[in-house]
């Protein structure tokens, strides 16, 4: 072991996140740890106050808090890759810059699990949801009894459907040498989905069920529009159509069920939320792509594929309507 490399890098990228940088920077801190510990912190060319935040810190804290700083915007997938390839440490924990940690054994407790568990190459855990707006809190896992410390484990098949267990990104803790980028991950829609799917390749992921952090809900979070936008869908099925490509066509049930969801749940937000031409144009779209990508693996693909794009459905509703 090389003694001048920390054991855990916790990486951070941010972008204008004034109003809550701090918060973030402090719960690492408090982190009661018995190993080494650097604090990556890349930003994205902020044009509030951010900048100047974490030069005072990384001024009182030079040890620990290294901050970079993109000359221009470039972006939420290269300014995490950047970060993430910055960090020398064995495992590498991630936070972004408007989420923070509220217990000081967080790492402690997670960095133990791995060392004691090798077959594991990522471990997150149970998270509170702040709601900005009204400063209350919901917890991330509602259908579990709190801080139980109940561990579960997964694989790529959970990672393709999330459900029922979600990985908080903010919680995590994973192993750095399992870490890569195909050239397709520089356009996914969301780099932690990714990341959770590529790492699935390389052991078995695990839950703790146990509250460490917030997850801030406001305005600006990368996934405000995740319930409304078709484009998400779309950006999902690029991910799951990439990555079924990149594990050598593995688990093709699972990716299957993934994909088809992705193309079936795009048309029902362009048929809710998009109106005109705007629908009219999104809906041959994807179409075109439910026939490049659609997987039918058993009648039941092929009906739902008929049901679906064949506008079937539209035609069952305006029956039902009519009655």
């Amino acid at each position: 072991m090389n003694d001048d490399l920390p054991e855990v890098s916790v990486c951070t990228t941010t972008y204008n996140s004034s109003k809550f940088i701090e918060e973030a920077i402090m719960g690492v801190l408090a982190q009661k740890v018995s190993f080494r510990l650097e604090f990556v912190i890349y930003d994205d060319c902020s044009s509030d106050d951010t900048p100047s935040i974490l030069k005072k810190y990384a001024e009182k804290y030079p040890e620990i808090i290294h901050v970079f700083h993109q000359a221009t915007n470039i972006g939420l997938n290269q300014n995490f890759m950047s970060a993430m390839r910055q960090c020398r440490g064995k495992y590498i924990a991630l936070l972004d810059g408007d989420d923070y940690w509220i217990d000081p054994s967080k790492l402690q407790v997670q960095y133990d699990f791995l060392e004691s568990n090798p077959d594991i190459v990522l471990c997150g855990t149970a998270s509170l949801k702040r709601h900005e707006s009204s400063g209350t809190y919901i917890r991330s896992h509602l259908y579990l009894p709190a801080n139980t410390g109940e561990v579960k484990v997964f694989g790529t098949p959970e990672m393709y459907k999330l459900d029922p267990f979600w990985l908080p990104t903010h919680s995590l803790l994973l192993r750095s040498r399992c870490v890569c980028f195909p050239a397709w991950f520089k356009d996914v829609v969301y780099v932690d989905r990714a990341l959770r799917l590529i790492l699935s390749l390389e052991g078995s992921l695990a839950f703790i069920n146990k509250i460490t952090c917030v997850y801030r809900l406001h305005g600006s979070n990368t996934s405000a529009n995740r319930e409304t936008s078709p484009d998400v869908c779309r950006g999902y099925l690029h991910t799951y159509w990439n990555f079924y490509k990149y594990s050598g066509k593995k688990f093709r049930a699972d990716a299957s069920r993934a994909i088809n969801h992705s193309l079936c749940e795009e048309r029902r937000r362009i048929l809710e939320y998009c109106h005109g031409g705007e629908a009219a144009s999104r809906l041959f779209k994807n179409f075109i792509h439910s026939l490049n990508y659609f997987q039918i693996l058993s009648v039941r693909d092929f009906l739902e594929f008929i049901y679906h794009f064949m506008f079937l459905k539209n035609l069952v509703a305006w029956l039902k309507r009519g009655r």
